[in-house]
C-alpha cells in the first residue's frame, strides 16, 4: 500500500482537476478564440434586440406588453380548442360527452397539442 503522502497528493489532484478545467475553459480569452468563431450562439443584436418575438423585453412596459401578447395568444387557442371539442361533440342523446371532455383536458396546452398533433401521444 502507498503511504498516506500519496493518498494526500491525489486527493489534491482530485480536487484541483475540476476547479482548474473551471478556471481555464470559463477565461474570456478562450471564450473569444475558440467558442465565438464557430457561431454556437446567434449574434447579440438578434438576442437582445428590444422588442419583437425574438427580442427580450428590456423595460417593464414592454414585458408586460409581451406578457399581454402571450396570454392573448393562450386564450385565442384555448378558444379555438374549446371549440374543435363543442363542433367534435356528438348532438345531445347520441353519446356520452367524457371522450370530449378527456381529449380537451388532455390538450391543455400548446405542448401536449403539437404532441398529439405528431401522434407521439395517445389522446
Amino acid at each position: 500500500m502507498a503511504g498516506p503522502k500519496l493518498e494526500i497528493y491525489r486527493m489534491a489532484v482530485y480536487l484541483m482537476f475540476p476547479v482548474v478545467a473551471f478556471y481555464y475553459f470559463n477565461l474570456p480569452e478562450y471564450r473569444a478564440k475558440h467558442v465565438e468563431p464557430h457561431g454556437l450562439y446567434p449574434p447579440k443584436e438578434l438576442v437582445y434586440q428590444s422588442g419583437g418575438p425574438n427580442g427580450i423585453p428590456q423595460t417593464e412596459v414592454e414585458l408586460r406588453a409581451r406578457l399581454e401578447q402571450i396570454r392573448e395568444e393562450r386564450r385565442a387557442m384555448r378558444l379555438a380548442r374549446e371549440a374543435a371539442a363543442a363542433a367534435a361533440a356528438p348532438a345531445e342523446g347520441e353519446g356520452s360527452t367524457e371522450e370530449a371532455e378527456e381529449v380537451d383536458s388532455a390538450s391543455a396546452t400548446p405542448v401536449t397539442d403539437h404532441l398529439l398533433a405528431k401522434g407521439a401521444l395517445s389522446g
